[in-house]
């Protein structure tokens, strides 16, 4: 028989997400650990930025089940995590993800399914600047997709055991961004082909948050940083603009990216928030 020398699960994970659902998918590949804000009575906000010193990313336990038999992958991490919208489309999101092995498992009683929004990309507010984040709207755009590579890669070791027994760092993390803009201006392209530093703010806004005054759920992104392509095109008898951009340290921000949602989802201890 042939002879079997690693054991890794890797899996891809597309989605039209929830803003419910992004706590759990947040804490393993943007931030763990985090304190859940509370405002405005039933308002709960969580903001996700990188942690410089430490990695507190958490793992996860994935379980599949056929029609004879379940199966469960522990110490699964997330590698890379995209989140975008387009305006008419639906908002869209993909995890890939690592884990050790699959193994032969008892399914899981009595999950219960949490009550969720689907994120619409029609409510969206775009801003692009270059001082202050959140001043100058940006009618212009027409969809935005971020991707956070964590760089994770398996660690074999000499321990009798033919799966990872670890995952480490490759890379820094960043979030590189596509962005799509009419070209009504040209002022973004200017901004490009000057190399200015850019700072851009969307957020999705969804619907009233029951037993808040004002509270409505949202998913924002704030991300600092550098467009390093922008090619014209056609599209729809329209010349737009695809910039695609790294992130870049803001000092003042003290990170180069963060992403803040705002439920009534009060805790999620299966992703270890606090």
């Amino acid at each position: 028989p042939p002879i079997v020398t690693q054991h890794l699960v890797s899996l891809g994970i597309e989605m039209i997400p929830t803003f419910e659902e992004t706590a759990y998918w947040f804490a393993k590949a943007l931030k763990g650990g985090i304190t859940v804000a509370t405002s405005d009575t039933t308002v709960k906000t969580r903001t996700y930025s990188p942690t410089v010193a430490s990695d507190n990313l958490k793992t996860a336990s994935i379980e599949v089940v056929t029609d004879t038999q379940a199966y469960v992958t522990n110490f699964c991490v997330v590698n890379r995590c995209s989140f975008g919208w387009e305006l008419g489309g639906p908002a869209t999101m993909q995890v890939d993800i690592l884990g050790q092995q699959w193994v032969a498992a008892t399914k899981t009683a009595s999950l219960t399914t949490i009550s969720s929004e689907e994120i619409n990309p029609a409510a969206t507010i775009a801003f692009i600047d270059t001082a202050t984040i959140g001043a100058t709207a940006a009618l212009s755009v027409q969809s935005f997709n971020w991707t956070v590579e964590n760089g994770f890669v398996p660690l074999f070791a000499p321990d009798g055991n033919n799966y990872p027994s670890n995952f480490y760092r490759g890379e820094t993390r960043s979030m590189t961004t596509s962005m799509v803009a009419d070209f009504s201006s040209t002022t973004e392209f200017a901004a490009f082909a000057a190399t200015t530093a850019r700072k851009i703010r969307t957020k999705v806004v969804g619907s009233a948050i029951a037993g808040s005054a004002s509270g409505v759920r949202h998913i924002q992104t704030d991300w600092y940083g550098y467009h390093d392509e922008a090619p014209f095109v056609t599209a729809d008898g329209k010349t737009q603009v695809r910039f695609t951009s790294e992130s870049v340290y803001d000092s003042t921000a003290t990170y180069d990216w963060a992403v803040s949602t705002a439920t009534a989802l009060a805790a999620v201890t299966a992703v270890g928030e606090s």
